[in-house]
Parts: C-alpha cells; structure tokens; sequence
C-alpha cells in the first residue's frame, strides 16, 4: 500500500504543471542584489503632489510553464498607497495583451528603504494567468493604484529586458514622454532585474 501510495504521488508531481512565480525584484539580503534605483509602475501621485500620472512598467520573462500564479514587486512609495493592483501579461513585445488580471487586491509586507529613504513595500498577488508556453518569453507587468507615488525596486546593473510607458488603467496622465513599450535603458533609466522562481504559492 505504501509502494502505491508513493507511486500515485509521483504520477501526480510528474502530471502537475510547472507554474511560474515572478519577483518583480527580491530586495532581502540574502537574494545577493541589491536595488539602487526606483522606476515606473504608479497610478497615482494626488496625496503627495497634488496631481496623478500614469505610469507602467514591464518586465520580460521567460516563461517555466504555462501558468503564472504568483506576481510580487518590491515598490518604493513616499506614503502608504491600498492594496489593489493591476496585473497584464503581454507577448514579449509588449503589443499584445494575453491575459490580464484585472483590478485585484495584493497583501502588502514592509522592508526598510535604507537608499533612499522611502517607505518599502512589497506586494503579492495570487493570480491565475495562463496560455503560457515553457521557454517562451513573455512581459508582465504589474500596476499599482495610488493614491501614493509607487517605484518599483530596481537594480539598474542586473539584466536586460525592464520596458516602460505612459498609462493608465484610470485615465492619469503620463511622464515618461512615451505611450509606446520603450526600453528603460533607451528612457535612460537603466535595466531592470527579475527574479524567478518555480512551485505551488
């Protein structure tokens, strides 16, 4: 009986598909990077200086499997912003929408910003966004609804493939001077840094 009991759990592990978790950027210290720098991603800004913007940034990915059920960022706010996002999953270049997650709530943990001396504040979300294929590279994005302004957490020197644009899901203006997916290092802000990691929430 235990022989079967090991050989049905095996099955179910091997038939199980692999999800994919994204970290928009692992700011512990035992992650082994660090961030120096905040772009992006806010849709709000009316708390601290009186006006909003929109502002979005996406991260490409390499796709582990064919479902995400897992978004976290790590964002930089100058006050306490709720706790809802917006989460779209897009072809690699960023002009086709293939899932979206729509406006959902996040829990929120707090980091020290000891850079910049912001408040740290990391988001996750639980979401279910599939039609992914393993090896495929795909762009993510995860917006934050203000009132705060929001960065995410970047390190400029980790690898390639962070794009940015002016948008909004609730009709703020931009600042980045571009509706286009444009490339954070062409916006001259540097690349960004994604960290992966695969299993069940």
């Amino acid at each position: 009986m235990k022989a079967r009991t090991a050989s049905v759990l095996a099955m179910a592990l091997l038939t199980s598909p692999v999800r994919t978790q994204v970290w928009f950027y692992d700011h512990s210290l035992n992650s082994g990077y660090r961030y120096n720098a905040g772009n992006g991603d806010a849709d709000g800004g009316s708390t601290d200086f009186g006006s909003n913007r929109g502002l979005q940034e996406g991260q490409v990915i390499t796709a582990l499997g064919p479902l995400i059920d897992t978004v976290e960022a790590s964002y930089l706010q100058y006050s306490d912003g709720n706790s809802q996002v917006w989460i779209e999953l897009f072809d690699s270049s960023g002009s086709t929408l293939i899932a979206s997650s729509g406006l959902t709530t996040a829990y929120k943990t707090y980091f020290t910003d000891d850079v910049f001396g912001m408040r740290g504040v990391t988001y996750h979300a639980n979401v279910v966004l599939g039609g992914l294929h393993a090896g495929s590279d795909y762009m993510i994005a995860m917006q934050v609804v203000g009132p705060s302004w929001a960065y995410i957490a970047r390190d400029v020197n980790g690898v390639e493939g962070s794009y940015g644009r002016d948008y909004s899901h609730f009709g703020y203006s931009g600042g980045y001077g571009t509706t286009e997916w444009t490339s954070m290092g062409d916006l001259g802000f540097g690349e960004g840094m994604t960290i992966l990691r695969v299993g069940s929430t």
